[in-house]
C-alpha cells in the first residue's frame, strides 16, 4: 500500500503538465458617484451594467512554457454619454505565452517534481521488495525450522521407547539380577526423556504458529488451534559453486539496500542541478496578443465575426529580469545540496561495505555448514554403533549387579549421545538450507 501511495504521486505531477479548460461568468452593476463631469457628460453618478463569459484552455509546458488561450464575450451598457455605441455587444480573443529562458527554461528544471516522484517511487520500491524478500526467507527458515523440530519430537520420541524398553526389561529382571538402583536409574531416565518431549512437542506448537503467522493465512490459524503442520518436503542439497566475487557483484548489483541508495544518491543530484539552475537569473519572455470586436445594440455575434474579419491584431512582447541582491538564499540552497550528495555517497559507499561484509558472512556460513555435512554424519555412524554394541553387552549381562549398573548407565548415556548426534544432523541439514536461503 505504502508503495502504491508513492507512485500515485507520480502521476500526480505529471497531470501538473495536462491542460485544464476554464470557464467563467460574471454579472455586474456599477453604481459610483462621480466628481468630474467629463466621466458621464452630466448625470451625477455612473451607472453600468455587465455581463461577460469567458472560455479558455490554459496549459504548461514540459519546457516552463505557459500558454493560456481564451475566448470572451459581453454585454456592457452605461448611463454615460460619452459611452458609443449604446448597449455593447463585445468579443475578444487572447493569446498569452509565457517562456522561462536561461536555465529555467529546460526539461530538467520544469520536470524536478516529477522526477523527485519516480526516484521516491523507486526507493519506496526498493524497501518493498527488501521487506517482501525478508518475509520470503522467514517463511522458508520457519518451515525448515518446523522440519527441525519434527524431526527432533521424532527422536526424542524414539528415544523414551528405548528407556521405556529398558525399564521393562530391567523391571522383570529384578529378582534375577537386577537390582533397585538399575531400576531407579531406568525410571529417572525415562521421566527426563519424558520431560524433554514435552518441551520439543511445546517447541512444535510454537514454531506451527509462527509459521502460520508469516505465511498469514486464515485457514492455517485455526479456531480452536488445533491445527497441525507437518512439512511434506524433504532437505535437497544442491551442489553450487560459490564464489566470493562473483556473489559480491550480484548482490551489489540486485541488493534493495544498495538500489535504494542509489536512488538517494541520484535525488540529491537533482538538487544541485536545479539549485544550479537557480543560481541564475530569471529571464521570462512574455508575449501577448489578442483580437477583438465590437458593436451596439448588444450584437455579440457580429462582434465575434468581427474580430476575424475588421482590423488586426493587437501584440505585446517583453522580457521580465529578476535575481534577489547577492542571491544569498540561492547559494545557500546549492551548498546544501552539495553537502546532502556528500552525505548521500558516504550512505552509498557504507551500504555496500555493509552489503558486502553480510554476503562474505553468509558465504561462510554457507562453506561451514556444507562441511559440516560430513563430521554431523560420521558423529551419528559412531554414535549408532556404539549404542548397538552397549546394548547387545547390557542383554547378555549377567551376575554382579555392580558390573549390570555400570553398563546399564553407560547404555543410558549412549542412547542420550545417538539422539543428539542425530539431532546435531537434522540441524546442520536444515542450517545448510537456512544458510543457503539467507546468502540468496
Amino acid at each position: 500500500r505504502r508503495t502504491s501511495v508513492v507512485m500515485e504521486k507520480i502521476i500526480q505531477q505529471d497531470a501538473a503538465f495536462d491542460s485544464s479548460v476554464l470557464f467563467e461568468t460574471n454579472l455586474g452593476r456599477t453604481n459610483d458617484p462621480v466628481g468630474n463631469s467629463l466621466i458621464t457628460g452630466g448625470p451625477p453618478r455612473l451607472v453600468e451594467e455587465s455581463l461577460s463569459t469567458r472560455a479558455g484552455i490554459r496549459k504548461t509546458g514540459r519546457h516552463g512554457t505557459a500558454l493560456d488561450l481564451s475566448q470572451e464575450l459581453g454585454l456592457l451598457d452605461s448611463n454615460s454619454d460619452f459611452f458609443d455605441p449604446p448597449r455593447q455587444g463585445n468579443s475578444r480573443l487572447n493569446l498569452s505565452l509565457t517562456q522561462p529562458l536561461l536555465s529555467r527554461g529546460g526539461r530538467v528544471y520544469n520536470e524536478r517534481l516529477l522526477t523527485q516522484a519516480r526516484i521516491d517511487s523507486s526507493v519506496s520500491w526498493q524497501d518493498m521488495r527488501g521487506e517482501v524478500e525478508q518475509r520470503i526467507a522467514d517463511v522458508i527458515a520457519a518451515y525448515w525450522g518446523l522440519y527441525e523440530l519434527r524431526c527432533q519430537l521424532l527422536q526424542q520420541t524414539q528415544l523414551l521407547k528405548r528407556g521405556e524398553r529398558i525399564e521393562a526389561i530391567v523391571k522383570a529382571r529384578r529378582d534375577f539380577d537386577a537390582g533397585r538402583i538399575e531400576l531407579a536409574k531406568a525410571r529417572q531416565r525415562v521421566a527426563r526423556r519424558i520431560d524433554r518431549q514435552l518441551q520439543v512437542t511445546a517447541d512444535v506448537e510454537r514454531q506451527q504458529t509462527r509459521l502460520a503467522s508469516l505465511v498469514g493465512a486464515e485457514e492455517l490459524i485455526g479456531p480452536d488451534g488445533a491445527l497441525e503442520l507437518i512439512p511434506l518436503e524433504s532437505p535437497i542439497f544442491p551442489n553450487i559453486e560459490l564464489n566470493l566475487r562473483d556473489a559480491v557483484l550480484q548482490g551489489i548489483e540486485n541488493r534493495p539496500e544498495v538500489r535504494a541508495a542509489t536512488a538517494e544518491l541520484e535525488s540529491a543530484a537533482l538538487s544541485i542541478r536545479v539549485t544550479r539552475a537557480e543560481l541564475t537569473p530569471q529571464l521570462t519572455a512574455v508575449v501577448d496578443t489578442y483580437l477583438m470586436g465590437l458593436n451596439g445594440n448588444y450584437n455579440v455575434v457580429q462582434s465575434f465575426t468581427d474580430q476575424f474579419t475588421t482590423g488586426g491584431p493587437g501584440i505585446a512582447a517583453g522580457l521580465l529580469y529578476e535575481v534577489p541582491y547577492g542571491r544569498r538564499a540561492a547559494k545557500s540552497r546549492y551548498r546544501e545540496a552539495h553537502f546532502l550528495y556528500q552525505q548521500r555517497s558516504e550512505e552509498l559507499r557504507e551500504t555496500i561495505q555493509l552489503t558486502r561484509a553480510e554476503i562474505e558472512t553468509s558465504l561462510i556460513d554457507v562453506k561451514t555448514e556444507m562441511a559440516q555435512q560430513g563430521t554431523k554424519h560420521k558423529l551419528l555412524t559412531t554414535a549408532i554403533e556404539e549404542e548397538d554394541v552397549l546394548t547387545r553387552r547390557w542383554e547378555m549381562m549377567g551376575g554382579d549387579g555392580a558390573a549390570v549398573g555400570t553398563v546399564l548407565e553407560n547404555l543410558l548415556d549412549a542412547q542420550q549421545r545417538r539422539t543428539e548426534a542425530e539431532r546435531e544432523w537434522i540441524t546442520a541439514q536444515t542450517q545448510y538450507l537456512i544458510s543457503l536461503v539467507e546468502l540468496q
